[in-house]
């Protein structure tokens, strides 16, 4: 049975736990939000784009954008903050890939050309 009200005995207790559950979910995106701040010290060119989509993310975020009181419980509001925090995660693993792969053509451009090559084509 779906219920479109939130109201009745255990309707504070319910609204309490989505809240809750959306607090904890955007406190693991600013988490993320710091890790991808790391991964981007010394990335290349397009190293703030992960951060500032976490931040993006993070500003809109269902814990602060969606209401729980109004309607079923804060459970959209749950659900909304779950895809977020996964999209968060995607995101930052796609960055540690990207930046696996620039340390990988790094080290390979340095055992070809010497590292005094290398790092003048990192500058330009």
């Amino acid at each position: 049975m779906i219920l479109f009200a939130c109201s009745g005995p255990g309707a504070f207790e319910a609204i309490r736990q989505n809240i809750e559950f959306a607090c904890d979910q955007a406190l693991i995106v600013g988490g993320l939000g710091v890790i991808s701040l790391g991964l981007a010290l010394g990335a290349g060119r397009r190293r703030w784009i992960v951060p500032g989509v976490l931040g993006m993310l993070l500003v809109l975020h269902p814990a602060w954008t969606i209401s729980a009181s109004k309607g079923d419980c804060g459970a959209t509001k749950a659900e909304a903050a779950l895809v977020v925090s996964g999209a968060a995660a995607l995101a930052i693993l796609v960055q540690a890939m990207l930046r696996a792969g620039l340390a990988v053509r790094r080290r390979r451009a340095a055992a070809r050309h010497g590292p005094n090559e290398t790092r003048k084509r990192e500058s330009d």
